[in-house]
């Protein structure tokens, strides 16, 4: 790699967040004494009522359900915002140990998410990232593409992204930036773009 800073997405890039959710539906299921199909359809309920995805919030997202389920709000919250050391058990296998490596190697690195930055802030608090991240360096915005987002990212940066359409879209709009797309899901490849399938293929030359 010839660019001394890489930047990495979050979630499904550094965190399998899929499966955490998962997690966070059972242990909601288990706390509010709901089935976890329950939880699922009021999750999809929240989801169907805010603008995007990306503006989940967890605030919303436990009143909604109170009101929902007749559940204390308070038993969903503490789930995402207080009870949350488990959220360190679903990062990708060989996450922290790419991160150890690059830092040992001089790679200055970064976060650049998109999501709401509260919630997000507590579960990159609660992975050990940081340990190898400068919290100067992390970058969450649910619209994490405006310009005025891109450009806190300091030129010849590395980007490592799940997604195909951010991905993309760095290649054609931003050249000082180089992306990298990490497919974890298919053997589907990007013309003129690195494709990884797991961050240790990025130790290697």
């Amino acid at each position: 790699m010839k660019s001394q800073v890489i930047y990495f997405d979050f979630d499904r890039t550094l965190l399998d967040t899929d499966s955490l959710k998962q997690e966070q539906a059972r242990r909601i299921a288990k706390i509010a004494q709901l089935s976890e199909e329950q939880v699922y359809q009021g999750m999809q309920q929240y989801i169907e009522s805010i603008p995007n995805h990306l503006y989940f919030d967890v605030g919303g997202y436990a009143l909604f359900l109170g009101n929902l389920y007749d559940i204390n709000p308070s038993d969903v919250t503490k789930i995402y915002l207080t009870d949350c050391n488990y959220i360190a058990d679903f990062l990708f296998p060989e996450t922290l140990e790419v991160l150890k490596k690059l830092s040992r190697e001089g790679y200055s690195l970064g976060i650049f998410s998109s999501a709401v930055p509260g919630h997000q802030k507590i579960k990159i608090e609660n992975t050990g990232v940081l340990e190898y991240i400068p919290w100067s360096s992390v970058i969450i915005s649910p619209n994490k593409l405006d310009t005025d987002i891109v450009a806190k990212i300091p030129n010849n940066t590395i980007v490592i992204d799940d997604d195909r359409t951010i991905i993309v879209e760095l290649l054609e709009k931003h050249p000082h930036l180089t992306p990298v797309w990490c497919n974890r899901k298919t053997d589907e490849k990007i013309y003129g773009i690195r494709t990884i399938k797991n961050l240790s293929e990025l130790l290697e030359a």
